[in-house]
């Protein structure tokens, strides 16, 4: 195993992912992917900071771009119970889901967001879930969102069809996705 500067390379990419040089919201390894500037906050000069700019559905490295030049997207694995997410085609990260059970599954395909709802209210057999956060519906009755009742995500099916996530993450993604 090759060894630089004292760490491994999956040392290294370990400390990429967790470091952010220019304090602007996204890790350096994230920064070398976009190829934005890691020294700078705002790469393209625009007064908007590039992780703001990723989120918020625009190019960090264009001052003119808008929402409709951007292609930002989230694959689910089934198998995996694990959701990434890209933006421009390039993987910005994952995140551990919980899916539907053997007898309620999630839907499978390519889905665009039909609408967001920043709380639901969820009411089915065997379930009442107020004030669920985070919601983002692919289809209809089947929603991306928040789930507090419990914490098995990444570690087994939950739900009755819907792709369950922590809170920290969907928050991020219910930003991201359009």
């Amino acid at each position: 195993q090759e060894i630089r500067n004292g760490f491994s390379p999956h040392q290294l990419n370990q400390r990429l992912a967790m470091t952010d040089f220019d304090g602007d919201g996204l890790s350096d390894e994230m920064e070398l992917a976009l190829k934005t500037d890691l020294g700078r906050k705002d790469s393209d000069s625009d007064g908007v900071d590039d992780r703001d700019e990723v989120f918020g559905g625009r190019d960090p490295l264009s001052a003119t771009s808008t929402t409709s030049t951007v292609k930002r997207f989230a694959h689910v694995d089934l198998n995996r119970q694990q959701l990434t997410y890209f933006f421009n085609g390039i993987k910005l990260g994952t995140m551990p889901v919980s899916t539907g059970k053997p007898q309620t599954p999630t839907p499978v395909g390519s889905f665009q967001i039909m609408r967001k709802l920043p709380v639901h209210h969820y009411v089915g057999p065997g379930y009442n879930l107020p004030n669920t956060k985070w919601n983002l519906e692919f289809k209809r009755s089947y929603y991306l969102h928040g789930a507090y009742w419990h914490n098995q995500f990444g570690i087994r099916t939950m739900s009755h069809g819907c792709v369950n996530m922590a809170y920290r993450d969907v928050e991020k993604l219910y930003a991201f996705l359009q």
